[in-house]
């Protein structure tokens, strides 16, 4: 979900039970790493930039060196 608001709000959506609300706003206006909680939230909700192919080829590369 790190490039989709919608994901991200689909995730999201039935979680108010576990204190979990998205800040529509800052998540559909959301740009790299940042907050998408509201003030409501008792759980932290962060966008957090990857690059899950350089994670997975180190993967590969550390069996491959096995």
């Amino acid at each position: 979900g790190e490039n989709s608001a919608r994901m991200r709000q689909a995730i999201c959506a039935d979680l108010d039970w576990f204190g979990i609300h998205l800040d529509r706003l800052k998540n559909d206006n959301a740009k790299g790493e940042m907050p998408i909680h509201s003030s409501q939230s008792r759980v932290q909700l962060w966008i957090m930039p990857t690059n899950e192919e350089l994670i997975v080829a180190r993967q590969a590369k550390a069996l491959l060196e096995k």
